[in-house]
């Protein structure tokens, strides 16, 4: 019974995801997306609970009485398969098999999503060129604020204290008035 409802919660949580999910140009990716997430999860609570199942009603009843399944265990724990740490050993090994099913569909659902943005973009850039523009307007448009064109700074006019003529930085004396600059 709990193992239903951790199902149905699970289900009720990526229904929600995908009530919420913006409008896009690609409408059932991000929703194939949710379901890789919702197949992943549910994957990956019933490889726990079985685990489970098989630890507290023992591996007899599911055709583990020497745990076969796993090459060399007997010899590595001891004990056969009935014994405590076996149990613990398959709950542990159910636990990281499970975060690796999570990890794969929760890559592919990023796969997807990051598929979606690059179709996105492409179309972007194609509708662009299309029409000769040079520049995404939506960068300009944000940007447009911080962007500050400036002239190259003009050079700085040294000149006589005595003519005001415009004299060089490396001259010792006016050429006009023969004053001296240094």
């Amino acid at each position: 019974m709990l193992a239903w409802w951790i199902i149905a919660q699970i289900y009720f949580y990526r229904a929600d995801k995908v009530r919420s999910l913006e409008d896009s140009d690609f409408t059932v990716i991000p929703i194939i997306a949710q379901m890789l997430r919702l197949a992943g999860e549910i994957l990956a609570a019933m490889i726990v609970i079985i685990a489970v199942l098989i630890a507290l009603v023992g591996g007899q009843y599911f055709g583990l009485q020497n745990l076969d399944i796993l090459p060399l265990f007997n010899e590595i724990v001891g004990g056969g398969g009935n014994s405590i740490v076996a149990l613990l050993f398959i709950i542990v090994a159910a636990i990281v098999y499970a975060f690796w099913v999570l990890i794969i569909f929760y890559f592919l659902a990023e796969l997807l999503s990051v598929g979606v943005t690059i179709a996105h973009n492409s179309m972007a850039i194609r509708s662009m060129l299309s029409k000769g523009v040079a520049a995404p307007t939506r960068v300009a448009e944000t940007f447009e604020e911080e962007i500050v064109v400036r002239e190259p700074p003009k050079p700085i006019e040294l000149r006589c204290d005595n003519c005001n003529n415009v004299v060089s930085a490396d001259d010792a004396f006016c050429m006009n008035c023969g004053n001296k600059l240094k």
